[in-house]
């Protein structure tokens, strides 16, 4: 049986502790269903007030990296984060980073994207899944939750997309909406404590 997103709720506050004890200041997001993981690990963020002593890691949301990397060189892996990080490459190099996916299956991306980062000057490179496969045993520094198979976070957030779309009674926009639902898990959640 497929993990569900609101399943992962535990996954996204145990991943912003690791962030605040590690001292994380900036979060690359490896392709689209890592985004919805990413909103996740904000709300969490939002919801502790034991973490707000210290401002929330930078996300930089890396687009479709899997499908940029699958068959890069290691100069064109280079460019690519490169355009992506623009401006913020100096702040954050000598700083505590992690490469954050939402399901960790054969680690290529992962692994090509860390020596990008590395190429670039990164020193302090973490990784870390939400969700791994039952049967990998990745050296990542931050295993969210062995399952079976992975969630969908595409899936959640195309009928979250669906539903707007659909319903003429909320006026929210899209996105809005979308945020609003990742919202409401972990809104349920403070309720059930």
């Amino acid at each position: 049986m497929r993990t569900t997103v609101e399943q992962l709720a535990p996954v996204a506050e145990k991943a912003a502790e690791y962030m605040y004890k590690n001292n994380i200041r900036a979060v690359f997001v490896p392709g689209p269903g890592a985004q919805t993981a990413s909103y996740m690990i904000k709300q969490a963020w939002k919801n502790n007030p034991s973490l707000s002593s210290k401002p929330m890691p930078h996300f930089f949301a890396m687009g479709k990296i899997k499908e940029k990397f699958r068959n890069a060189n290691r100069d064109e892996s280079k460019k690519w984060v490169e355009s992506r990080l623009g401006k913020h490459r100096n702040t954050y190099q000598n700083s505590s980073v992690i490469i954050m996916d939402d399901c960790y299956h054969t680690g290529v991306a992962m692994g090509k994207m860390q020596r990008a980062l590395l190429d670039l000057g990164f020193k302090q490179i973490k990784t870390g899944a939400f969700t791994v496969q039952h049967k990998l045993t990745p050296g990542l520094d931050f295993a969210g939750l062995k399952c079976a198979m992975c969630p969908t976070f595409k899936e959640f957030r195309r009928q979250q997309h669906l539903w707007a779309w659909s319903s003429k009674a909320q006026k929210l926009s899209v996105g809005k909406h979308f945020r609003e639902s990742i919202r409401n898990i972990f809104r349920h959640r403070g309720r059930k404590k």
